[in-house]
Parts: C-alpha cells; sequence; structure tokens
C-alpha cells in the first residue's frame, strides 16, 4: 500500500520543536560527558561545562534577555540577577528553616563566612548558568510555538526530573524504588517550574540565574561549612541521610512556593489579557 503523497506532515513549528529538543538531550550529554572526562577537577570542569551550555545555547537562539526589546544596562542587569538572587535566598532560607523546625536538620553555631563561600558562589553560578540554559531556556525555546505556556512550564518540570533522574545511583527504576529518590526527583522539578517562571516573566535568564545560584549556594556551601554545617535526619523528612535534595521538609516548602507562584504568575497573565 503506497502511502498518500498529499498526505499532511509535521508543521515547521512541530519539526523545529522536535529539532531543539534533540539539541536538549545532545547539549546535556555534552556537559554529562565534560563532567565525567574532568572529574579531577571539579571546578575546571564546571566552568567547561557552562560554557558549552552557554555556546550551544547562543546558537540555537536562547536569549540572556528579551531579543524584542533594547540591550539591557548593566544596571539591570545587576537588579535582575541580584533580584534573582534575594528570591532564590529567601526560599532556600524558608526550606531551611522549616526543615529545623521539623528537626528534619540540625544546624552547628554560624561562623564568619570565609573563602569557601566565595568559590561556592562561582561554583553555584556557573552551575546555575549551565542548567538554566539547557533545562530551562533551551526547553522554552523548543516549545515555545507548539505548547502553551503552563505546559511549556510541566515540560521544565519533566526534563528537569529526568535530568536529576540521570544523576542518581543506579538505573532509574531502582533510583525510584526508595522514597529518597522519589523526592529528588519531585524537588527538581518543582524548582524548575519556578524557575521557569522567571525565565517567562522576564522573557530572559538573568533573574532565574540569580535564583538557581543563591538556591544552590544557601542549600550546598552556606550550610557545609560554609556557613555552618548541618546534620540530616535518617528519616523521611530529613532525606533519608541523602540530604537536603531529598528532604520531604524542603519537598513541603517548593510545593507551597510552587503553587503560590503559579498562582501569581496566573493572575498577572490574566489582568494582562
Amino acid at each position: 500500500m503506497r502511502l498518500d503523497r498529499h498526505a499532511p506532515g509535521l508543521s515547521p513549528a512541530v519539526r523545529q520543536s522536535a529539532r531543539l529538543a534533540g539539541w536538549v538531550v545532545g547539549l546535556e550529554a555534552a556537559v554529562s560527558a565534560v563532567g565525567g572526562l574532568l572529574e579531577r577537577h571539579r571546578a575546571g570542569s564546571i566552568a567547561v561545562q557552562a560554557f558549552v551550555a552557554e555556546w550551544g545555547a547562543g546558537r540555537l537562539g536562547v536569549a540572556w534577555s528579551d531579543p524584542e526589546a533594547s540591550p539591557p544596562t548593566l544596571r539591570i542587569v545587576l537588579r535582575r540577577m541580584g533580584g534573582g538572587f534575594a528570591l532564590g535566598a529567601l526560599v532556600a532560607v524558608m526550606a531551611l528553616a522549616f526543615a529545623a523546625a521539623s528537626r528534619a536538620v540540625a544546624f552547628t553555631s554560624p561562623h564568619a563566612p570565609g573563602f569557601d563561600l566565595l568559590l561556592g558562589l562561582v561554583i553555584a553560578g556557573l552551575l546555575a548558568m549551565r542548567d538554566e540554559l539547557i533545562l530551562r531556556g533551551l526547553v522554552l525555546r523548543a516549545f515555545g510555538h507548539t505548547l502553551s505556556r503552563p505546559l511549556q512550564l510541566a515540560a521544565c518540570g519533566v526534563v528537569a526530573a529526568a535530568a536529576r533522574l540521570g544523576q542518581l545511583e543506579g538505573s532509574p527504576l531502582s533510583a525510584l524504588s526508595h522514597t529518597p529518590g522519589v523526592v529528588s526527583v519531585v524537588n527538581a522539578a518543582l524548582a524548575a517550574v519556578c524557575f521557569a517562571v522567571l525565565w517567562l516573566h522576564q522573557r530572559g535568564a538573568f533573574m532565574a540565574c540569580g535564583a538557581d545560584a543563591a538556591w544552590r549556594l544557601t542549600t550546598t556551601t552556606a550550610i557545609s561549612g560554609g556557613v555552618c554545617d548541618g546534620f540530616w535526619r535518617t528519616s523521611a523528612l530529613g532525606g533519608g541521610g541523602f540530604g537536603v535534595d531529598a528532604s520531604l521538609a524542603v519537598t513541603a516548602v517548593l510545593a507551597v512556593v510552587t503553587v503560590s507562584v503559579l498562582f501569581a504568575w496566573y493572575r498577572r497573565g490574566a489582568r494582562t489579557r
């Protein structure tokens, strides 16, 4: 039976989405490969990964700021990144405070921050740049003309969850066979949706990168010797010993924040229609 030569094919928008989705997978694989090759030199590895992400995303049309507006001044860029950093730090502090109140984590007495915190900030910024450009910027670019805005946010959550699943030890099935693995994937998806809303709100990466960097810094280096030390319980609230990524206490705060952010974003969109 011959195929009808006049049968409608895929639309250009769908073909473009498929092409960009393939690039998302390819760039993520390339970044992972670089990380594996330079595993002994973590700082250098992360810098190269961020460079690969910036190069690839730029080649595929992901813009740091609204391409239809005038290029932002340095003052505007710093204000957007600073605003995002403040938001990310606020949510992280809320999550850690709730975890402490629910006895999911215990903190030692704080001390004066030193060089470790500064190095952690640089690393957090590079990691935020890598993930925001690939896992949010490219995903939103890929599905910008084929999915509605809510489905674009859902796609960002799914892609971030898949990326986190790939970082867990063992096969995907084994990683999802225990509570910490499931919670870690859910936390990654919730955070990704929040960062994606910042992308859509600002039509660019600056605020989202600032928020991502602040979240990473506050939940890793800051509580691992940068400002204090956090000791997570082996309970479900404490992540089963896996820490902040797998903590149900953190999930509770992220869920509330995500619902609040989506509600505010929806209300803002309704007012502008």
